[in-house]
């Protein structure tokens, strides 16, 4: 059955000034109150802080990496028409709590007036105990904290397709980026890039402890067929595992709970062993591990690329051998359709966030509703339509694909490589997309399809205004969201 599900990340401003703002403890409230079941969820190492609202109804409303940075992830629907309904509320419901205290979600993925030093890291930062283990593996995670923004949209796939519609969402990258690019200003300067948002891991894993953390969060040499390819490139040689979380006991926090597993093996190379050897993250208290799939499954975030797999190990129906035996096989396809997985489904990651604003709204509800709907309105067609999305892209070499992202992150819709425009590509991924939504979905496209008749992305469009001389905190200021 087809389901379907989105993480909406936003920019939080300042109405006022047009500078980036954090969402209050009486935001958290006011969210919760807003819906029925509405529940607090607090800080793991802050136990007072509130750092996200869970209600049944809409999903896990909370901060990505800081109060700056809201991020909804939804609840899984069984179709696009519910999503969109929960997105719609979602959105303005938080805008409705904003503006009580004189805030607003700007149309834009980063705020352009936001740093990404030590100093502003420590104002935005969100308490999360993870984040003393992402330093100790010399992420940079300061990369991040001017609110970038991105629209994840996440679609229900079978187990046999699962690799085949990862690569063709990697595959279609460019035509994402194109069509979404909305980040074309930094930290109060022109960037040179229209979708400044997806060169944070460059930074972000500079100085990681492992090579596999910066090959992971780049486009994959080869296309995955199958997914022992998947699992390979992810958690196999030349990747060192992250942690293991300990079951049962009283763990308070993150680093209570966190283990770090000598010697750094593989996630793969971890679950052939009988025992491991670990040491807590806070104590130093060694322990022994009996390594287990749900190890596994509680890594699947761990790669920052374009997409990803998700998916739920039902420990009844499976365990590790019969996993190891299917990965060396290359039945893993076979050994996820026959009960053992469940909640497969592919995460995009390349679209930068849109949301309707007051320009946006003149061209009509339909066109300004979908800048939210769009993204996972095109995976969805892209996967119904697998073969001819697959047909299309093998007629490029692949890292000519990698060649079109990267020049689609630089100039958008207007960028070039090898005789191939982004333009053109983006507007034959988006027409084989259509083909796979049902007739009642094709509105769900009427923002990418606007942004092709004008040639202009949020970002052109921001770079239009700043080229007539409106400031950059003007321009912040004019893509306040109006719903």
């Amino acid at each position: 059955m087809a389901t379907f599900g989105a993480e909406i990340e936003k920019p939080i401003s300042d109405i006022a000034s047009g500078l980036p703002r954090g969402i209050s403890q009486k935001s958290f409230t006011r969210i919760s109150a807003s819906y029925k079941n509405g529940e607090l969820d607090y800080s793991d190492i802050q136990p007072e802080t509130a750092i996200a609202v869970n209600a049944p109804e809409i999903g896990h409303i909370g901060l990505d990496n800081g109060f700056n940075l809201q991020e909804t992830s939804t609840r899984v629907t069984r179709n696009l028409g519910e999503l969109e309904a929960i997105l719609k509320t979602d959105l303005k419901t938080l805008q409705n709590v904003l503006a009580e205290e004189g805030a607003t979600v700007i149309n834009l993925s980063i705020h352009p007036l936001g740093k990404t030093d030590s100093a502003t890291h420590k104002v935005f930062v969100a308490p999360k105990g993870v984040y003393k283990y992402i330093a100790l593996r010399g992420w940079d995670h300061a990369a991040g904290i001017d609110a970038k923004a991105q629209n994840s949209p996440s679609t229900g796939v079978e187990p046999q397709n699962a690799a085949k519609a990862l690569t063709a969402v990697i595959g279609a990258s460019a035509a994402m980026i194109g069509l979404f690019a909305n980040s074309p200003f930094e930290e109060g300067q022109v960037s040179p890039f229209k979708e400044t948002r997806l060169k944070m891991w460059d930074r972000f894993m500079k100085n990681s402890t492992s090579e596999g953390d910066r090959l992971t969060a780049k486009f994959p040499e080869k296309p995955f067929f199958t997914l022992k390819d998947y699992f390979t490139w992810m958690f196999g040689p030349g990747t060192n595992m992250h942690f293991v979380i300990a079951s049962g006991g009283n763990y308070k926090t993150f680093g209570d709970a966190a283990i770090i597993i000598n010697d750094n093996p593989s996630v793969l190379s971890y679950l052939s062993m009988g025992k491991a050897e670990g040491k807590f993250l806070n104590s130093g208290q060694k322990i022994t591990i009996i390594p287990d799939l749900k190890h596994m499954e509680a890594l699947q975030f761990a790669q920052f690329t374009s997409a990803r797999i998700r998916w739920h190990f039902d420990s009844l129906k499976v365990n590790k051998q019969e996993f190891l035996n299917a990965y060396k096989n290359d039945s893993l396809e076979e050994l996820f359709t026959n009960g053992s997985v469940s909640d497969i489904y592919i995460e995009g990651r390349d679209p930068g966030a849109n949301f309707p604003d007051t320009h946006l709204n003149s061209l009509g509800n339909e066109l300004s509703w979908s800048t939210i709907m769009a993204p996972s309105a095109i995976q969805s067609g892209i996967i119904n339509n697998l073969d001819e999305a697959l047909q299309y892209l093998r007629t490029f070499k692949w890292q000519h694909l990698n060649l079109l992202r990267e020049a689609a992150i630089k100039d958008g819709l207007h960028g070039e490589v090898g005789g191939v425009k982004v333009f053109e590509f983006t507007k034959k991924v988006l027409e084989i997309s259509a083909k796979g939504l049902p007739v009642g979905q094709q509105k769900l496209l009427a923002y990418p399809v606007h942004v092709l008749q004008t040639k202009q992305n949020g970002a052109d469009r921001a770079l239009v205004d700043y080229s007539k001389g409106k400031s950059i905190k003007d321009i912040v200021k004019s893509r306040n969201v109006s719903v």
